[in-house]
């Protein structure tokens, strides 16, 4: 190996090593491409979450959340979610309740679900997982029987 190509090569793994530690000098909320530093997962979320979602309640009144399938036409949870969002703020809350509803009629897994609720809930994200979760709010924006 010449010494040019040792310099070269000493030169390029000094800048790799230097790139591999530059996420060390900047500020932990910022983050780059390709070296992530993962902000998002570096601080403390809450406990509470808020969340709008379409659940079926059959003849007992039992809640069972409606799979994005049903709830937006889609298979996507997130995008799911953001189209209740959308719809709800914009006041087309009784509108896409009344779709859900003729999407939940073709489904015969659902075919005890009664009614659909279009609603925001406020939850401990913690104890979520429990076996009776405790709710912390819950407001309902719109309600609309499955006629079958």
């Amino acid at each position: 190996m010449t010494s040019a190509e040792r310099a070269f090569a000493y030169g390029f793994s000094l800048l790799a090593i230097a790139t591999v530690l530059s996420p060390v000098l900047r500020h932990p909320d910022e983050d780059s491409f390709p070296l992530s530093t993962y902000p998002m997962f570096s601080h403390e979320r809450p406990r509470e979450m808020t969340m709008v979602h379409a659940v079926g309640l059959d003849a007992e009144g039992t809640r069972e959340p409606l799979p994005p399938r049903v709830s937006a036409d889609t298979r996507e949870v997130l995008q799911s979610m953001r189209t209740i969002e959308m719809a709800v703020h914009g006041g087309r809350a009784i509108d896409l309740c009344r779709e859900i509803g003729e999407r939940v009629k073709l489904r015969e897994d659902l075919d005890h679900v009664r009614e659909v609720v279009v609603e925001t809930i406020t939850f401990d994200a913690v104890a979520y997982f429990d076996e009776r979760p405790p709710e912390l709010e819950r407001f309902v924006h719109a309600r609309c029987e499955v006629l079958r």
